[in-house]
């Protein structure tokens, strides 16, 4: 289906998953020329989020716009049906609202739109998404001066709620940003560490596969203390990273190790965008933690950042840790617009009335 414009733009809307993989190449070109994308507006990451997470019953529903034969403008949304009165149908951008206990958490989701080309994509995307069948779109994570909350903010019946992400430029970064209580604990941690065999370095390409099992332990292990599931705990999660580090061919991802007498302490895991090192996953152990090994790793990261900036992602907006590394605060947003609330109210009631139900059970 195609969807004019008062410009040389020629739109067309994509519902099967199948053609919008044989825009790979053209998807990748448009990523690299618009200056503001992440690696979660790649084609590496959306097309492998359709690979291991797609669910049948879902619909594809995204805009390309051409120029002279060039894609221009990329859209990537679809639509998950709701099942009866139990839940609502929802519009989703296209790398979330996967099971919560299997996500992979894609954060910066964004439209792809040429440089120059903002006005005449904003007005037909506007256009577009009026007409999305759906009871309600939720987006979370996004920049809040990206293009989708560009264009979002101007419809009706939208509603946001703010937050941060928290990022530092390596290149302009020293030690002496950080607060004085955590420059003093980073001294006692290089004192303890100078007296030990110790070690910190980097990995990348295919050494992280034999690494991956390590991260995954030392997390769960982690986690799980503190009564969560841990991120690892579906095997989705796992599948997922690992068909991406194959996509990419292990150099869009890497990580940062601290070892004690050979043994490793803790790992960080990265993804590589462009001129940013995007924190993403860690672990550590748990007997070392006197030595605050996560401190650790993150200063030495940041001062031996391969790329300029190292972002930590979102965060809480009060008492973040990532607050103490002397980091830029980024204005982030999830907003959600309502269309129908009939199917809302429906839902929320039939979630109660399972809750109840649950309850009243244990009380048998």
């Amino acid at each position: 289906m195609s969807i004019g414009s008062p410009t040389s733009i020629t739109f067309r809307v994509i519902t099967d998953t199948a053609e919008l993989f044989t825009l790979e190449a053209e998807w990748a070109d448009l990523w690299a020329a618009d200056p503001s994308a992440t690696i979660f507006q790649s084609p590496d990451w959306l097309l492998t989020w359709i690979q291991v997470y797609w669910e049948q019953g879902w619909q594809l529903y995204t805009l390309a716009g051409y120029e002279q034969g060039r894609l221009r403008v990329l859209a990537p949304m679809y639509i998950q049906p709701g099942r009866v009165f139990r839940q609502p149908t929802i519009g989703f951008p296209l790398g979330q609202g996967e099971e919560e206990e299997k996500e992979v958490a894609s954060e910066y989701l964004d439209f792809l739109v040429t440089p120059g080309l903002e006005a005449v994509a904003y007005s037909t995307l506007a256009d577009w998404i009026t007409k999305l069948d759906v009871d309600m779109i939720r987006w979370r994570a996004a920049r809040m001066n990206g293009h989708a909350w560009n264009v979002f903010s101007k419809l009706e019946n939208c509603r946001s709620q703010s937050g941060v992400s928290y990022r530092v430029d390596s290149k302009s970064w020293t030690m002496e940003t950080l607060g004085r209580s955590t420059r003093a604990r980073w001294r006692r941690i290089q004192n303890t560490l100078k007296k030990r065999h110790s070690e910190f370095l980097w990995v990348h390409g295919h050494e992280q596969e034999s690494l991956w099992p390590n991260l995954s332990d030392l997390h769960q292990t982690y986690w799980q203390n503190k009564g969560k599931l841990g991120a690892f705990i579906a095997e989705e999660f796992s599948t997922f990273h690992r068909t991406f580090r194959k996509a990419t061919k292990n150099n869009a991802s890497c990580m940062s190790c601290l070892l004690i007498d050979g043994s490793i302490v803790a790992i960080n895991y990265y993804l590589i965008s462009k001129e940013t090192l995007f924190y993403y996953q860690s672990g550590w152990n748990l007997d070392h933690g006197k030595l605050s090994p996560g401190l650790a790793l993150h200063l030495w990261s940041i001062k031996n950042n391969p790329t300029r900036y190292y972002d930590f992602m979102l965060g809480a907006s009060d008492g973040s840790y990532k607050k103490r590394f002397g980091c830029e605060e980024l204005s982030m947003i999830e907003f959600y617009q309502v269309r129908r609330r009939l199917p809302l109210l429906l839902s929320f009631l039939y979630r109660r009335l399972i809750g109840v139900g649950r309850f009243m059970a244990r009380l048998r």
